[in-house]
């Protein structure tokens, strides 16, 4: 199906027109059908611009002032956007992200109802689902995932991103009831200097390590927030505690998963959720293999650093330093049970060892340099 022509003028409210030429690019542009990665993988840059061109169009459509745009199709998306996906973008990581989507959800319904959708192209009638993918109700959430799998999908029609959306928590959902605990242990790393590793090695360990938690948290979520009740446990590493040269990048992706679990913990406590950030130590798993592990080159004048690590994972003495992983997924299994779990917590002797030698060393350079940071407090 061809891009939609636009309408009109005076038939297309201007703030509508402006929404859609944002979100889904200027008319005539050969990707105005095409999905777009900022969609789904925004950067705070990308929020603060729609902040900046759109809270005051949503402030109305939340206000009930936009009604007159249900009126055509394409002003009709528009609304929904502003109701649904805008507030995602403006107040992310706050209550308000949600607090329209109600509001969304009727208009999309209205919209379907008068065959709105059908007059739509693929990736922007996604956008006109999407609302019933983030309702609270399972029968909302399973009419979403055959709606969004009935969609072509251009790159891959038989078995595309739109045959598996959604299906994995209605799947849970649909046989249990309900999604009591959520763990994620998405991983890999790549070893190298900080200077030499390629801005696409350190892309993917971000897009796996902490998009994977992102992107797992936010789909299991809405179940958890309508049952009032959930564990979500994300697998960490000692890495988000202490430094080893090398693996600075690993590292940093694995500290954010920390710092993420911490902060999602104080939002969701009140909604009876739990979150627990688990950072183990070194295990036997194939992370260290050659079909996991990518390792940089790096210049040589990082052999005495980043050279002295990546030769201890590949000598025969690493194996040695690796434990039975089956004590971690036994303690996982002991902190999804607990009254009260914590943010964060080490797992394995190695790793508490580590970790709390690193955070004792930490807590001593504060108090070395005390004076020097007070100092930057001035009246």
């Amino acid at each position: 199906m061809a891009a939609p022509e636009p309408m009109p003028a005076h038939d297309l409210p201007e703030r509508a027109r402006a929404l859609l030429d944002m979100w889904f690019g200027a008319p005539r542009d050969p990707l105005r059908e095409e999905r777009r990665e900022v969609w789904f993988k925004s950067t705070p840059e990308h929020d603060s611009m729609l902040r900046e061109l759109f809270l005051a169009d949503y402030e109305r459509a939340a206000a009930g002032l936009l009604a007159d745009w249900e009126a055509v199709p394409e002003s009709t998306l528009a609304l929904v956007l502003l109701l649904d996906q805008i507030p995602r973008n403006i107040f992310r990581a706050t209550p308000r992200c949600y607090a329209s989507d109600a509001m969304a959800r009727a208009v999309a319904e209205r919209a379907m109802a008068r065959g709105f959708d059908r007059q739509m192209a693929p990736a922007w009638r996604l956008f006109l689902y999407m609302p019933l993918h983030h309702s609270e109700n399972l029968a909302d959430q399973q009419r979403a995932t055959a709606l969004v799998a009935s969609l072509p999908d251009r790159r891959d029609p038989e078995h595309g991103e739109n045959r598996r959306y959604g299906l994995p928590y209605v799947d849970v959902i649909e046989r249990f009831g309900r999604l009591d605990v959520l763990v994620n242990n998405a991983g890999f790393a790549g070893v190298g200097s900080i200077e030499n590793t390629p801005l696409d090695l350190i892309k993917q360990q971000f897009d796996t390590n902490f998009m994977g938690a992102i992107h797992a948290c936010k789909a299991a979520l809405p179940t958890m927030r309508a049952q009032r009740q959930g564990r979500i446990i994300l697998i960490s590493s000692i890495g988000a505690r202490i430094a080893t040269p090398g693996a600075g990048i690993y590292y940093a992706s694995k500290a954010a998963v920390s710092a993420l679990a911490e902060t999602l913990a104080l939002e969701v406590a009140p909604l009876g959720i739990k979150v627990t950030a688990v950072e183990p130590g070194a295990m036997r798993t194939r992370f260290a293999e050659a079909a996991s592990l990518k390792v940089a080159p790096f210049d040589t004048a990082y052999d005495n650093t980043v050279g002295a690590t990546v030769s201890m994972m590949r000598s025969r003495d690493y194996a040695s330093f690796l434990h039975d992983p089956a004590g971690v997924a036994a303690m996982i299994l002991k902190v999804a049970k607990l009254g009260d779990m914590p943010a964060r917590i080490l797992a394995g002797e190695d790793s508490y060892e580590m970790g709390t030698g690193a955070d004792a060393c930490r807590s001593a350079s504060d108090a070395r340099w005390e004076k020097l940071s007070r100092s930057a407090t001035v009246a």
